[in-house]
């Protein structure tokens, strides 16, 4: 298993009804590995509250 880690901050976008929505972007080098594309776009995100973490998994079909 060859396991990358990376620290980033998460960015609050204001929307035009005052919501925030919080982003994260990722290195495109992992999206090139997740071989993600403007084609092939779709993650599933699993959040697990007990340890905090976020997993990101390419969506395939």
């Amino acid at each position: 298993m060859n396991i990358k880690k990376v620290v980033k901050n998460v960015t609050f976008v204001k929307s035009g009804s005052g919501h925030l929505t919080p982003r994260i972007t990722i290195p495109i080098e992992w999206a090139r590995e997740m071989e993600l594309s403007e084609n092939e776009k779709e993650v599933e995100l699993t959040f697990n509250s007990e340890t905090k973490e976020l997993n990101v998994k390419k969506v395939t079909k």
